[in-house]
């Protein structure tokens, strides 16, 4: 939750007119967001998943991840193209509803007969 959340902020910020030093850094906390949410799932992966599964579930999480980053980098460019700096409001929106997600996803699920648990 730790990496959505500083997404959505880095997103917010980059709308902003920065100089070069605040601009670096911020272009460099990409690597942080990243880190934060590559570890997260790993660790949910390694917690939740069979050990006999987890080389399919994290094979299967590298497909998906790369595949939305290539369409989202891809839709960013023609975002920015077109709308300039405010186009990063766009992808804010897309952090957030990774945080959502991972938010709903925290959630304890309810354990009852009818829900299968």
């Amino acid at each position: 939750m730790f990496g959505s959340a500083a997404a959505v902020l880095r997103w917010c910020l980059f709308v902003l007119p920065l100089d070069f030093w605040p601009a670096l850094l911020l272009q460099c906390s990409h690597a942080f967001s990243f880190a934060f949410l590559h570890f997260g799932i790993q660790q949910k992966i390694v917690e939740q998943v069979h050990e006999s599964r987890e080389s399919s579930v994290q094979g299967t999480y590298f497909f998906y991840s790369g595949a939305f980053l290539a369409a989202s980098t891809f839709l960013s460019g023609a975002l920015y193209r077109e709308f300039g700096q405010p186009a990063y409001l766009a992808m804010a929106a897309v952090a957030a509803i990774g945080l959502w997600l991972n938010f709903r996803a925290a959630r304890p699920q309810p354990q009852s007969m009818g829900s299968g648990g």
